[in-house]
């Protein structure tokens, strides 16, 4: 409790010196999002530096090195889009390319099992199984930084995947993972408190890269990749969203959805924001709530 209340003190001095941070907004967006060009962004930097002051004694962890090094590829996206007004930033070809480096030098530092479980049975990938957790880290990254479109949507999600994998760190008995993942939410409740509708500071690629890259790390060292994905699925529409718009205007030059990713759909249908954040968080405790006592029964058996 006292690291969420320090989380939220700390993001309150931050704000007002993170003004002149802020982030140039979509032009194809919802245009009740143009007032948030004056709100600052790369939030995400400071709950990463408080999950490493809490954690100090674990810097070289997989779970931290994934929170630092993704985060200081969303930190220099940020610094782009900042210097150069636009909401473009690195190339996608380029970000894509060094996400693939680090999920690739991460995921290889590991020393897991390459048995995969599909719930229904469960499958050795063998020398396969570095791509695979790597394309999960470089997805899982990617869909956080989409889900995060407005104020609180990608927090909540966020928070609701640490429960989760906390809940299967705590019953596998990882103590280190608990210790981060309990970090991680105490400085993250602190960002959502100033993050909420209407939001007062944004993650930025700081906070949205490196969170996703983060929690799919904590997956595949607690071995639940396959579950994993079930439980973010909120994300993983965002994500299959934007395919199915890009890949329908390319062979019609019309749009599937009003917009994408999905939760700028529901915008423009006539949703709030507030809305949309609690409805998908409802899913995503759900999920949380079923899967995680799929696991807990199997675990006590």
């Amino acid at each position: 409790m006292l690291n969420i209340i320090a989380s939220i003190l700390v993001y309150r001095a931050a704000i007002p010196l993170l003004k002149r941070w802020t982030q140039p907004i979509r032009a194809d967006g919802p245009s009740r999002h143009l007032y948030k060009s004056v709100i600052p962004t790369m939030g995400g930097g400071i709950f990463i530096l408080l999950t490493l002051f809490a954690s100090v004694n674990l810097i070289l962890h997989p779970l931290i090195l994934a929170l630092i090094s993704f985060g200081l590829l969303g930190l220099y996206d940020d610094v782009i889009k900042i210097y150069y007004k636009n909401s473009r930033g690195i190339s996608a070809k380029s970000k894509f390319i060094i996400q693939w480096l680090l999920a690739l030098v991460l995921v290889n530092a590991l020393r897991v099992d390459t048995q995969v479980d599909f719930i229904l049975f469960q499958y050795d990938l063998g020398l396969l199984y570095p791509v695979f957790a790597s394309l999960m880290v470089v997805a899982c990254s990617n869909a956080m930084n989409l889900t995060d479109g407005i104020d609180g949507l990608a927090a909540t999600q966020a928070l609701g995947l640490m429960v989760f994998l906390g809940a299967m760190s705590i019953g596998i008995v990882d103590e280190e993972v608990t210790h981060i993942l309990l970090a991680m939410a105490s400085a993250l409740i602190g960002f959502l408190f100033w993050n909420r509708y209407p939001a007062k500071i944004f993650m930025g690629d700081t906070g949205s890269l490196a969170l996703g890259a983060c929690l799919a790390m904590g997956a595949i060292i607690l071995k639940v990749e396959i579950v994993f994905g079930l439980v973010a699925m909120v994300m993983v529409w965002e994500t299959v969203s934007v395919i199915i718009q890009v890949i329908y205007y390319k062979r019609t030059k019309k749009r599937f959805f009003r917009m994408a990713p999905f939760h700028h759909h529901l915008e423009l249908s006539g949703w709030s924001e507030n809305s949309i954040v609690w409805v998908c968080f409802m899913i995503t405790s759900i999920l949380v709530v079923v899967f995680g006592a799929l696991y807990a029964s199997r675990l006590i058996t």
